[in-house]
């Protein structure tokens, strides 16, 4: 079925219906969208180092600015980690 198929057929639908359908279809393509883009659990997969560090970290304590430098420091590291390992 295509878009058009749809459209067309959606018009003959009364307001509220549009409204469920609307809502049906966004569950939809989050979770399609969540199963395609699991980026954190690749990220997860690749940087477990990372992911441990900032876990011990207690980000919720801190704010925005002291946890996106943490970050940073620990990319670094595990880049110099790499290329010495290389």
């Amino acid at each position: 079925m295509t878009y058009q198929e749809i459209e067309s057929l959606a018009k003959s639908l009364s307001y509220r219906d549009k409204l469920h359908l609307a809502q049906a279809m966004l569950q939809m393509a989050r979770k399609e969208e969540e199963e395609q883009n699991s980026s954190t659990a690749k990220f997860a997969a690749e940087f477990p180092n990372i992911v441990e560090r900032m876990r011990k970290s207690k980000p919720g304590k801190e704010k925005l600015g002291p946890v996106s430098l943490k970050v940073c420091l620990i990319f670094e590291v595990e880049l110099l980690m790499m290329k010495l390992t290389t």
